[in-house]
């Protein structure tokens, strides 16, 4: 009846062992995850990472556009997976990534957008506009998800987003 005892508790410990054993590989697991290891690429690691060309359905994006705003092909055109103050730089959005496409051109037929239904011309004097040398636009998942666009006056400072690359729309 001893022995059967001594051998109950020995197989008990065995268990006791392997819970804890269990238990303390469950909790680095979790540590490991909430460190960030195991999660899903961000966007501020995957633009270097990114092919180039682009994802067949940004650049079909990027050239519908720029045949819509009158300017194929674009002088230029960039896209990437940004994320971060580059996001935010550009599109003024604070989502965690997006695709964006930016074309560099002549797209001053946006104006017309922009100002609306026409005005009597007698009662108002137009002013010059500045034109419209770049557009981009941004979309919250791969495929096309929401989409945001937005465009420039100035000149398009390109080396300050560096997870564009530059690509033919």
């Amino acid at each position: 009846m001893r022995r059967a005892l001594l051998a109950r508790i020995a197989v008990g410990r065995r268990w006791a062992v392997a819970l804890a054993a269990a238990s303390l590989l469950a909790a680095l697991a979790a540590g490991a995850l909430a460190a960030g290891c195991g999660t899903d690429a961000t966007a501020s690691t995957a633009h270097k990472k990114t092919p180039s060309p682009p994802p067949a359905w940004l650049a079909a994006k990027a050239q519908r556009a720029a045949t819509k705003w009158s300017d194929v092909p674009p002088q230029h055109a960039y896209w990437g997976l940004l994320s971060g103050s580059e996001l935010t730089r550009l599109t003024g959005s604070e989502a965690p990534h997006a695709y964006v496409f930016v074309l560099v051109g002549d797209y001053s037929k946006i104006r017309a957008l922009e100002r609306g239904p026409l005005v009597s011309s007698q009662d108002v004097t137009p002013s010059p506009e500045p034109p419209v040398r770049w557009i981009w636009a941004a979309y919250s998942s791969a495929g096309g998800g929401e989409e945001d666009w937005g465009c420039g006056s100035s000149e398009f400072g390109a080396s300050q987003y560096p997870g564009l690359q530059e690509f033919t729309p």
